[in-house]
């Protein structure tokens, strides 16, 4: 369906003859469920969605609602596959491999991080400034100290 830009009225519509029989493609949706369960979410992992939806050939009488993924057994770098899924009985995926829905990456740490860059920063930091007095005060030594041999 075509819109018009500005006024957002209908412009143009295509309709497809479905045959009786003959699948069709469609994208279904994909529902997460007990994600309060997962081990790997509970310890603070991330899931990580590839797919909201999954595009399908099904029969037009057989199109589901959704697909749902069961996340309560999942760990940390687990995933969630097409055959996971489950109500995929009636469909074939439009991708002929048995590919990843989600994931449950582990959590990073900022906390860390934070405190690798301080401490890398603090030594290289630390030189610098006691070097700054003894420069200053080598400059005045040295001018002092030619005055003092001569």
């Amino acid at each position: 369906m075509q819109f018009h830009p500005v006024s957002d009225a209908p412009e143009h519509v295509d309709f497809q003859r479905l045959a009786p029989g003959e699948p069709i493609r469609v994208s279904v949706p994909v529902h997460f469920e007990n994600d309060g369960l997962s081990p790997g979410l509970k310890r603070g992992g991330v899931l990580n969605v590839i797919r909201h939806t999954v595009e399908v050939y099904v029969d037009p009488e057989q199109i589901p609602e959704q697909f749902t993924a069961n996340l309560a057994d999942l760990d940390f770098n687990d995933a969630v596959r097409w055959q996971d899924l489950q109500g995929t009985a009636n469909a074939r995926p439009a991708i002929a491999r048995n590919f990843v829905v989600a994931t449950v990456a582990p959590p990073t740490k900022q906390t860390d991080t934070v405190a690798e860059t301080t401490a890398a920063a603090a030594p290289v930091a630390a030189p610098v400034a006691a070097a700054a007095p003894a420069a200053a005060g080598g400059a005045r030594g040295g001018a002092g100290g030619g005055a003092r041999r001569g």
